[in-house]
């Protein structure tokens, strides 16, 4: 190298920031009915991206026979999910670190466990099976102050499974929704350096 040539300057390091979200939505479509559930989550926040690592947790939703009165089955997922998330800012963080806004648009595969619980005749047990789903979840970030943040996302989630579960002898009392659809609200908490 000659002395004489300039050292490249340093390139200054990537911007890494972190969040971790808790949440409350609303399903439809998948399980019997409609019901709530609650959501956690980590976010690796780059430039122009989140990588998310979530999970779910959606209680049982009950759904019977009309006759025999009384017999029929509960059903509840707990899930995680990995996502990849494309994210426009609409508007930067003021000097306070508040006022920024995202546009988080994730995609991204759950897997986890569906539990059906028979109710209601001799015998009733409970049924473990694999859940596995793509999701679409579009959703926005707004932060109110330097740390915190809220969250909203509306999302599309279609089963990769779809088992069908029936009392013996009686029919079939209910089969995973071709697509279920959820709404989410919840508070984030922002860490790490960010370029802002």
């Amino acid at each position: 190298m000659d002395p004489a040539e300039p050292l490249a300057p340093p390139r200054p390091p990537v911007p890494v920031g972190h969040a971790l979200r808790l949440a409350v939505g609303l399903e439809a479509g998948a399980l019997p009915g409609v019901g709530a559930g609650l959501l956690g989550g980590y976010a690796l926040r780059l430039p122009g991206l989140r990588v998310e690592l979530t999970g779910s947790w959606w209680p049982a939703r009950r759904r019977a026979y009309a006759e025999p009165a009384g017999v029929g089955a509960a059903a509840q997922i707990g899930a995680a999910a990995l996502r990849v998330c494309p994210t426009p800012r609409l508007r930067r963080a003021g000097k306070t670190g508040a006022g920024l806004v995202e546009l988080p648009l994730c995609a991204g595969v759950e897997l986890g466990a569906l539990v059906v619980r028979g109710s209601g005749f001799a015998g009733a047990r409970a049924v473990r099976t694999l859940w596995a789903a793509v999701e679409v979840q579009p959703g926005a970030v707004w932060r109110f102050s330097r740390r915190t943040a809220l969250w909203g996302s509306v999302a599309l989630v279609v089963p990769i499974t779809r088992d069908s579960f029936a009392v013996d002898p009686l029919p079939e009392l209910f089969r995973i929704g071709a697509v279920g659809f959820r709404a989410a609200v919840g508070l984030e908490v922002h860490l790490g350096r960010e370029k802002n």
